[in-house]
C-alpha cells in the first residue's frame, strides 16, 4: 500500500496498492544487486571475521579461568591428601572437589569444541566471492519458504511512494 494512503489516507495516495508479488521481485532485485556490490562483499567479510574473533577472544579467556580453575581444585585435592584431618571429612571434601573438577573438564571439554566449530566457521573472502557470485542461482534453488526466511532476515522495511514512483527497502545492518 501506498505510504501516503497509510499516513493520510486514500485520498492522499494518487494510485492503488500494488500487486505483492510486484513488490517482492523488486525486493530480491535490489538484494541481487547488493550481491554485487564488491565494497559489501568485504564489509560482509570484515563483519563475519570480527564475530568469529571476539568469539574466539571470549572462548579462549574462558579456557584460560577454566585451566587456572582446575589446576586450584587438583592442588586443593593434593593438600587435602596431606592435611591432618580425619578419613571422613577427608573422603566428604575429596568427593566434592573431584566432583567439581569432573564439571570443569566437561566445561573445558565443551569450550575446546565451540572453539573448534568457531574456527570451522571462519570465512574468507573466497567463500564471501562464492556465495554473492551467483546469487541468482542460490536465489532459484531455495524452497519458497527459505526465501522467504532470507527476505525476513535481509529485509526490515519496504516503502511504496505512488506519488514518487518510488521504492524504498531498508536493510537490517546484521541481515546482510
Amino acid at each position: 500500500t501506498c505510504t501516503l494512503a497509510i499516513h493520510g489516507g486514500r485520498a492522499k495516495c494518487p494510485s492503488g496498492s500494488l500487486p505483492a508479488a510486484e513488490i517482492e521481485r523488486h525486493v530480491v532485485d535490489q538484494v541481487q544487486r547488493i550481491s554485487t556490490d564488491v565494497e559489501l562483499r568485504a564489509e560482509v567479510l570484515r563483519q563475519a571475521q570480527a564475530h568469529v574473533d571476539a568469539e574466539l577472544t571470549s572462548r579462549t579467556q574462558e579456557q584460560r579461568d577454566l585451566r587456572r580453575e582446575l589446576k586450584r581444585f587438583h592442588s586443593d585435592v593434593n593438600r587435602l591428601a596431606g592435611s591432618g584431618q580425619s578419613p571422613d571429612v577427608k573422603a566428604e571434601k575429596s568427593a566434592d572437589l573431584l566432583a567439581k573438577i569432573a564439571q570443569c573438564e566437561n566445561q573445558l571439554a565443551d569450550c575446546r569444541q565451540a572453539v573448534e566449530l568457531l574456527e570451522a566457521e571462519r570465512i574468507s573472502a573466497a567463500d564471501i566471492e562464492a556465495v554473492f557470485a551467483d546469487f541468482p542461482a542460490l536465489w532459484d534453488s531455495l524452497a519458497p519458504r527459505e526465501q522467504r526466511e532470507l527476505l525476513h532476515n535481509l529485509v526490515a522495511r519496504v516503502e511504496f511512494n505512488a506519488a514518487a514512483e518510488s521504492i524504498a527497502i531498508s536493510f537490517h545492518a546484521v541481515g546482510i
